[in-house]
């Protein structure tokens, strides 16, 4: 969250990924990010272990796939054809 002094975004962001993310387009997504955001660093964390979101202090994680012991919320819903 910006506050008034702020003017854009800056600071730590940690993001944890599957493997399979780990790939080429997404490496030009996150490029593009931070080259839009230049007062944001990233500390990625590419994996397929389902960290514990909190003690590792992560911002945010993008998953695949059923976690049926969680109580995380789905946000998006995508299919590949």
């Amino acid at each position: 969250m910006l506050s008034q002094t702020q003017k854009k975004p800056e600071g730590l962001l940690r993001i944890s990924a599957p493997v399979i993310l780990g790939q080429e387009d997404f490496y030009a997504f996150l490029s593009s990010f931070l080259k839009t955001y230049p007062g944001i660093q990233v500390d990625l964390f590419v994996t397929n272990l389902f960290l514990d979101l909190i003690v590792e202090n992560i911002d945010v994680a993008i998953r695949f796939g059923e976690l049926p012991d969680s109580s995380l919320k789905r946000c998006t819903e995508s299919r590949s054809v």
